[in-house]
């Protein structure tokens, strides 16, 4: 995108997200419009996140962690959206990923890396299958 488009788009893009029905739409909006305008250099995708666990967050819900292992099928999702409208494979895929984040042992610092750790989420995706 143009940068002179960029801050235009990114309020149009605010305007779509307050006005989605449910705070976890809210979120899966507020994630795609920031990876799609691709605002910064770099941090795009990190940026992405934190304003979807923003609306996650405000809502009560548990935010999302996409754990490295998925990072190809997060991306690919992404893409499915991107260029051809087709959500489906993005609203599983937060699906998915919320219910892992869920699952995971937020009581101490230990306990998540020990839970991230059993569940392969930090391996590469190549070769690797994560325990849900």
């Amino acid at each position: 995108m143009s940068p002179e488009r960029v801050v235009g788009t990114l309020t149009k893009g605010y305007e779509s997200i307050m006005s989605a029905a449910t705070p976890a739409n809210r979120a899966a909006l507020a994630m795609f419009v920031v990876a799609e305008v691709h605002p910064f250099t770099d941090g795009n995708g990190r940026t992405a996140r934190v304003a979807m666990n923003h609306f996650l967050t405000q809502a009560g819900l548990t935010r999302i962690i996409v754990p490295t292992v998925f990072r190809d099928d997060y991306i690919s999702a992404l893409k499915a959206l991107s260029s051809n409208a087709h959500p489906v494979p993005l609203v599983r895929m937060l699906a998915c990923v919320a219910r892992f984040s869920r699952w995971l042992n937020m009581t101490s610092m230990t306990n998540c890396f020990a839970a991230l750790t059993q569940s392969n989420a930090m391996q590469r995706p190549e070769g690797c299958s994560a325990h849900l």
